[in-house]
């Protein structure tokens, strides 16, 4: 496991150099597409810890987190209609001195909006989207036992509805026709019911009678709202929510519930080429099971399952590296 992590991280490195020198190439190779705004970054942050005779405890440590988003614009010459594209992705590892190589980090992000100028302030748009993962992710202490992976689970959704942007940095959408699909190609997780798919069904002697579905489909409405903006110099705050409800649900008591998914990102210029960022991340899905734990006689025990708010917070400060329009 620990090897695959590295090479994971190395063939992302390289992935991400490539997406660079294309970025370069395409741009001197065709200087006429005026029309077309490109760019992005690239940050590398570490985070070392080393103890020697520390009377207060602690473990030495080691991290590296990989960074960066791509983005291709297009605008058609009289501004009545918008392209918009950009890939999010992100790999980090850390080492305990104790606990092995794990990963801290693993997110692939691409979201294509098309817009159509309907009146004033609002625009027809079909928005578009895909997140998954770059590596298998494990139930620690055991890393043996995969609970996530490449496509397991994987998101695609599209919408069709109505956009409002009164302004550069926010925008408002509202479908009433949204598709979201849940992937989950791994047969063992998707055995399991992984991430919302109808699970196996075996008989009393554990007998496979059916597999569990590797994909599950959803239909109802859904809300995005964006916000970016350079809130003072060298500042830049970054925020999106997602709101998706299944009013198709087969379960009508499902009906009611709803998927959040709200990312912010705080991003600091240093300088030229030094940056410090973080990122809040929390995902609400009443698919998704996780184990709920309590205290029985001083020892944590798992007493049931069931939906709870993800949240995830990191913070960095490393090398940073701007390009493009």
């Amino acid at each position: 496991m620990k090897q695959i992590n590295r090479y994971t991280f190395y063939i992302f490195l390289i992935i991400l150099f490539s997406f660079h020198a294309h970025a370069q190439d395409s741009t001197k190779a065709k200087p006429k597409l005026k029309l077309w705004k490109t760019g992005g970054f690239f940050q590398l942050n570490f985070n070392q810890v080393s103890l020697a005779n520390w009377v207060g405890g602690g473990e030495n440590a080691i991290s590296g987190t990989v960074l960066s988003s791509f983005f291709a614009h297009h605008k058609n010459k009289d501004s009545t209609s918008r392209w918009e594209n950009a890939i999010d992705l992100g790999y980090g590892l850390t080492r305990l001195a104790e606990s092995g190589l794990r990963k801290n980090e693993d997110r692939i992000a691409f979201n294509s909006k098309f817009s159509k100028k309907a009146t004033g302030k609002f625009n027809y748009s079909a928005i578009t989207s895909f997140n998954s993962q770059f590596a298998p992710g494990y139930k620690y202490p055991n890393d043996s036992v995969v609970i996530s992976k490449f496509m397991a689970p994987g998101y695609v959704i599209l919408s069709l509805g109505l956009d409002y942007k009164p302004n550069k940095y926010f925008s408002l959408f509202l479908s009433p026709a949204t598709g979201k699909g849940t992937f989950v190609l791994d047969p063992i997780l998707a055995d399991s019911g992984a991430f919302g798919v109808e699970k196996a069904i075996f008989d009393a002697g554990r007998n496979k009678i059916r597999d569990g579905h590797s994909f599950r489909p959803e239909f109802g409405a859904a809300l995005e709202a964006r916000f970016k903006k350079e809130v003072m110099k060298n500042v830049n705050v970054q925020s999106k929510l997602n709101l998706f409800n299944n009013y198709t649900d087969r379960n009508i008591a499902n009906r009611k519930n709803i998927d959040l998914n709200f990312e912010n990102a705080v991003n600091m210029k240093v300088n030229e080429y030094i940056a410090a960022s973080l990122f809040i991340h929390m995902i609400y899905d009443n698919d998704i099971k996780t184990p709920v734990t309590r205290k029985v006689d001083g020892i944590e025990t798992k007493t049931t399952v069931g939906p709870r708010l993800q949240f995830k917070q990191t913070l960095g400060v490393g090398f940073s590296y701007k390009f493009g329009s």
